[in-house]
Parts: structure tokens; sequence; C-alpha cells
């Protein structure tokens, strides 16, 4: 064994590593898993992943929803309109089917 890790060893590879991911947004030089600075109460944290969530546009449920039924987007023309996807209209129209023949051998015999 080397010996053991000081706490500035950590800060200065934790400080490293989250420099080439910017994508992580900005820490002033601060990681917060090695030490607390305040107490921060449950609206301040829902309100900041509020904040956070927001500035994701690809997250959501409503676009988990859209995507999965329509075809993804032609990065070349964005203004196209979206076609509904082949396994969405395949899986429909066997449930309208399904539903169909259920209500016909149910309710018409």
């Amino acid at each position: 064994m080397e010996g053991t890790v000081t706490k500035s060893e950590v800060r200065k590879l934790m400080r490293a590593r989250l420099g080439r991911c910017p994508e992580r947004g900005p820490t002033d030089g601060k990681v917060g898993a090695l030490e607390m600075e305040t107490v921060v109460t449950k609206p301040e944290v829902r309100k900041l992943l509020r904040g956070r969530l927001k500035r994701c546009p690809e997250l959501g449920l409503s676009n988990l929803i859209v995507n999965t039924v329509l075809e993804p987007p032609d990065p070349f023309k964005p203004n196209k309109r979206r076609l509904p996807s082949k396994g969405f209209l395949l899986v429909a129209t066997a449930l309208v089917a399904l539903v169909g023949v259920f209500v016909a051998f149910n309710l018409w015999s």
C-alpha cells in the first residue's frame, strides 16, 4: 500500500474530474460530497431539482411518450412532421382488433 489518501488529494481529483465534464454544470470549485456548507431544506431541494430538470429538455414523461409513439426527428429537417412509428401502429391495430373481437362476441351474440 502506498499510504493513506488525504482530503486535499481527493478534492484535487474530484475537481479535475468535474472540470472534464462541463455538462454537469458549474461547481464553483466545491465538491459537495466531502463537506456540507449549508443545510438545505426539502422545498429548496425541490426548487433546485426542478430548475435543473427544466434545463434538460430531453427528460420528461411527455417526451418519453412522444418518442415512443412517433418516429425519431430528422436532424436535417427539424420542422418536418413526425409520423407514427410502425411498432406503435402495429400494437394499436392489434389492440383495436382485440377489442373489436371481444365486443363482437360478447355483446352481439
